[in-house]
C-alpha cells in the first residue's frame, strides 16, 4: 500500500505553529491540526504552567477551536501532529481519549518529527479500547 502524503502547506503551517508552543519546563514543543471534512482547519500549540497537571494539550486546543466554531463529532477527516523533535512521537492517552471521542474510527492521525520524517495510523490503531457512551450506558446492578 502506497503510504499517504502529506501536503506541503500543511507541514509548513505546523513548523510555524510549532513557534507558539508555551513549553518552558519540559522543552517538548508540539503543534496540531484538525482538518475536517469540509476542508477546514484549526491548529492548536501545547501550553503548560507550573502546574503540569493544567496545562493543555496540542491536539486538546485545535479541537476546542474546532468545537467553539460550531463544529461537532465525526466531522475530522484527519489530525496532523508535529513535535519539535527528530522522532515522531504518537499522542498521550488523555488526547487518545478525545480523538476518540471526536474521530471516526478509521481517519488518519499524522504524527510527525521535525525534519518531517512521520508515520500514519488509524483511530483504531491508537485507541483500540477506549472508554465511550457503551460504558456508561452499561446496565447497574443494584
Amino acid at each position: 500500500m502506497e503510504r499517504k502524503k502529506i501536503d506541503k502547506y500543511i507541514l509548513d503551517r505546523l513548523k510555524r505553529l510549532l513557534k507558539n508552543s508555551y513549553s518552558p519546563y519540559s522543552n517538548f514543543k508540539v503543534s496540531a491540526l484538525i482538518k475536517t471534512k469540509d476542508g477546514n482547519m484549526f491548529g492548536g500549540v501545547n501550553i503548560e504552567n507550573e502546574s503540569y497537571m493544567y496545562g493543555c494539550c496540542a491536539e486538546e486546543c485545535a479541537l476546542a477551536k474546532m468545537v467553539s466554531s460550531g463544529y461537532t463529532k465525526n466531522e475530522i477527516e484527519s489530525l496532523y501532529i508535529m513535535v519539535d523533535k527528530i522522532k515522531p512521537s504518537t499522542p498521550c492517552f488523555l488526547c487518545r481519549q478525545w480523538i476518540s471521542e471526536f474521530m471516526d474510527k478509521d481517519a488518519d492521525i499524522y504524527c510527525i518529527g521535525n525534519t518531517f520524517d512521520y508515520n500514519v495510523y488509524k483511530v483504531s490503531q491508537l485507541c483500540p479500547y477506549t472508554f465511550g457512551e457503551d460504558d456508561l450506558n452499561e446496565a447497574k446492578i443494584d
